[in-house]
């Protein structure tokens, strides 16, 4: 991928000195080693037969073997590094041949969901969509919120049969944390919220540095979102989503202060004045102690005076 300038499964087979590369720094290469983390990762996608899958990030394709040994029905690797499409198409040639895999050389970033899944006959229904990866910590988020926003434009679009419906993600064990973080804790801020938006979070487990290669500095963990399917959940992401980084930005102070630059100055005291008779604290709360669903009848409320 590119630098942002942004159940039980059958053993995969050994590889060999042809089937490594060297990882590169800068573009956070730490590749998994460790099969059993590899197999644990794969069940916890859960592939069901008839599932498309993308994975961000194959490398050297750890991940991929386990996935094709699955009753996944089409296997899509999104690789910015060429050395590792190389090596993909060279090591899983008969997969490709057969329709199973494809391996595409990008940025993650830019995929849309919709064009790289097209089903060959239209009549056909897309086919439940998973993500999983093992992805380069530095750009976490930036993957993270690709996922939450391609999901939330599915659903807008009235294309939900293209969103994903499970997402499984391997990062750095802090970021893990924001992610499941509660309201009125120190870890709790924008991810966590966008998190609990979009789906159902949960952390499996945690990954030692010795499971990769180059060993990083840092524990690493595993997260299931199991994406939500409502439209209605989607649309409260979108239109939420920038008011949560305005209240955050000045997360020390209370929301009337913190939200001052996008409420009408001349109508802070109506609008202040409303909220109290109406039993509504959170103009004198600060963002972290709200849920995500404060967040959304904060929304709501000060859209009635727009």
């Amino acid at each position: 991928m590119k630098p942002r300038h942004r159940t039980a499964f059958p053993q995969a087979a050994a590889s060999t000195s042809s089937d490594r590369i060297a990882p590169r720094k800068d573009l956070g290469q730490n590749f998994l080693r460790d099969p059993n983390i590899a197999r644990n990762i794969v069940r916890d996608v859960d592939v069901q037969a008839g599932d498309s899958v993308l994975e961000i990030g194959p490398g050297e394709g750890a991940l991929t073997a386990l996935l094709l040994e699955t009753s996944v029905r089409e296997l899509v690797a999104v690789e910015y590094d060429a050395r590792a499409v190389e090596l993909l198409t060279k090591r899983f040639s008969a997969e490709i041949a057969s329709g199973r895999l494809r391996v595409v050389q990008s940025d993650v970033l830019a995929v849309r969901l919709d064009e790289v899944f097209v089903p060959s006959n239209p009549a056909l229904v897309h086919s439940p969509l998973k993500i999983v990866g093992n992805i380069p910590y530095y750009i976490t988020s930036d993957i993270l919120f690709w996922v939450f926003d391609e999901w939330a434009r599915l659903h807008i679009s009235n294309n939900a049969a293209s969103a994903p419906t499970k997402t499984v993600i391997m990062m750095q064990k802090e970021v893990a944390q924001r992610i499941a973080a509660k309201p009125r804790t120190k870890d709790y801020g924008i991810l966590s919220i966008a998190s609990q938006l979009v789906s159902e979070p949960k952390l499996l487990f945690q990954v030692s540095p010795h499971c990769f290669f180059p060993q990083p500095n840092v524990t690493s963990a595993v997260v299931a979102f199991q994406m939500k399917s409502e439209r209605e959940a989607a649309e409260a992401y979108r239109t939420v989503h920038p008011l949560v980084r305005t209240a955050f930005n000045q997360r020390r102070k209370v929301l009337s202060n913190a939200l001052s630059s996008i409420l009408q100055k001349e109508r802070l005291p109506e609008i202040l004045h409303a909220a109290e008779e109406r039993g509504i604290s959170y103009f004198r709360q600060r963002a972290e102690e709200l849920t995500p669903q404060d967040f959304v009848r904060l929304y709501d409320f000060i859209r009635e005076f727009r």
